[in-house]
């Protein structure tokens, strides 16, 4: 007989760069009864506000599929407090939900004293995008600005890419140190949008992460 096993744990952490929100499912399921996460769906607003909040329309803003993917990305169009809701199955049919509260815009400031900075080489266009020619460019990035107890800063040369596979894109530790400098790294034009992120993690491991859009033209 199968044995009984208990319904998955929904979790997810997030966070904010620039007025972009990047989650990540924390979710667990019984392992020591065979089961695991199957699936997973994301409601990015279930607030009453039909209007904004109801995107599949059907007049339930808390029942939207918003997303299915482990560690999406969501831009909000407005400053305020979200409320964010995960739902997990696992491959025996149970079910784990989560709805957590985050504050997104002028409400969403990063942990005091703690500050990513990244500057290019390359000065940023009016659309703050760096800008490289032909088919492949260099840029050095300067994260000696940044500010706060800093343990380590971490570069992720690109956030829609999956360097080290393990299923989350915007997670890679392509460049890591302690110590304050610069990192000169190359791009393809051939690998599409491409957005460099600098996180910056304090002696508390507080974090706090920026990121720059390199474009070819």
């Amino acid at each position: 007989s199968i044995p009984l096993s208990a319904p998955p744990e929904a979790a997810f952490s997030y966070e904010i760069v620039d007025d972009m929100v990047l989650f990540r499912s924390d979710s667990t399921a019984d392992s020591e009864k065979g089961t695991v996460v199957e699936s997973l769906v994301w409601d990015f607003d279930t607030s009453s506000d039909l209007t904004l909040a109801d995107s599949d329309g059907d007049g339930d803003p808390t029942n939207d599929q918003d997303s299915i993917l482990e560690a999406p990305t969501f831009t909000y169009e407005a400053s305020g407090t979200y409320e964010v809701k995960l739902t997990v199955t696992d491959n025996r049919g149970g079910i784990g939900t989560i709805v957590k509260a985050i504050e997104v815009g002028e409400g969403a400031e990063p942990v005091t004293g703690l500050v990513a900075i990244l500057l290019a080489d390359i000065i940023p266009a009016n659309d703050d995008i760096v800008y490289l020619s032909g088919d492949e460019g260099s840029v050095t990035f300067d994260f000696s600005q940044s500010e706060g107890a800093i343990a380590y800063y971490i570069l992720d040369k690109n956030i829609h890419f999956d360097t080290d596979g393990n299923g989350v894109k915007n997670d890679d530790q392509d460049f890591k140190t302690s110590l304050p400098g610069t990192w000169k790294t190359n791009f393809e034009k051939e690998w599409g949008k491409t957005v460099v992120k600098l996180t910056v993690t304090d002696i508390y491991g507080n974090d706090h992460s920026t990121t720059q859009e390199i474009k070819f033209q």
